[in-house]
């Protein structure tokens, strides 16, 4: 599943900008420092903090991955994620997707089936 960076980038935009963002990048340098031996007292917690794109599409997957297993009969544990959430830079244009697939190789479930309808995920997300 891929997103619009036309409509992730100003949303995403819009939410460093808020007051709770800086917390929580706050919060994360708290616990970057108290997770981290001294030998990596000169790495950036900032350089490690995935933007808000990768926290949105994260929720998202999670959720997904619920109704999956809730409708095809894989387990959740049988099902995995990719998250692509990044912002651009001179080496890499940004990315904003998600892929779910199944870590098991037999016919637990019929998850490809649902997938396969696009009203089970387009009408609901936009």
């Amino acid at each position: 599943m891929r997103f619009d960076e036309a409509v992730i980038a100003p949303w995403e935009d819009s939410v460093e900008d808020l007051e709770v963002w800086e917390r929580f990048k706050d919060a994360h340098r708290i616990n970057f420092k108290r997770r981290t031996s001294k030998t990596a007292d000169d790495l950036e917690p900032d350089d490690r903090f995935p933007p808000p794109r990768y926290w949105v599409i994260h929720t998202l997957s999670h959720l997904l991955i619920r109704q999956a297993a809730m409708s095809s009969g894989y387990g959740s544990a049988s099902l995995t994620e990719r998250i692509y959430a990044w912002k651009g830079d001179d080496e890499h244009p940004p990315a904003a997707g998600l892929l779910i697939s199944t870590t098991a190789s037999d016919s637990e479930g019929t998850l490809v089936a649902w997938w396969s309808w696009p009203s089970r995920t387009s009408s609901r997300i936009s």
